[in-house]
């Protein structure tokens, strides 16, 4: 396989050995229909499609229940940002991290009160969209943490998918 392809799998699986092994085998499978014998970069995209499709149902579950609306939101967007978010030796990311991030996924400078209340419905345990993220700390110096570590990746390959990112070329 191709350096690139082992980087990008490498960067998306954030040490998850469960999405190594699904984004490898869907590209491996991928290249033996085509008559290949090796992965190329090329395939990374194609194989996150397939990967999808292949993550547990549960993860599947969360994240729409975080994203979902009927109108215009910036649900999913956020929820990209946390999740490319600079991350300190706990795993726990802040606003202004997150603040950063939007910017690059959305093109457009969002201020933390536009979405801090995103950050709250996430962490939230009894919200419809709660049970993402774990929140410490005081007021305005609040830190978050994912609660599940397969919902990281999947976030980031259905970024990808939707065109929300480019981070992992």
């Amino acid at each position: 396989m191709d350096d690139l392809f082992a980087k990008q799998v490498v960067k998306i699986s954030q040490g998850l050995p469960h999405y190594t092994h699904l984004l490898c085998q869907n590209a491996g499978v991928y290249v033996v229909e085509q008559g290949r014998e090796n992965v190329r970069a090329a395939d990374f995209d194609f194989a996150i499609t397939r990967a999808l499709n292949n993550v547990s149902q549960t993860v599947r579950e969360k994240y729409h229940r975080a994203t979902f609306s009927n109108r215009e939101t910036l649900y999913r967007q956020v929820l990209l940002a946390c999740t490319m978010a600079e991350k300190d030796e706990l795993g726990t990311f802040s606003a202004p991290d997150v603040r950063d991030k939007l910017c690059e996924v959305t093109g457009r400078r969002y201020e933390i009160p536009a979405f801090a209340n995103h950050l709250t419905d996430f962490s939230s345990m009894d919200g419809a969209r709660g049970g993402i993220l774990v929140k410490r700390g005081v007021l305005r110096r609040f830190r978050y943490r994912f609660i599940d570590p397969l919902l990281p990746p999947y976030i980031l390959m259905k970024g990808r998918t939707e065109g929300l990112t480019q981070e992992l070329s």
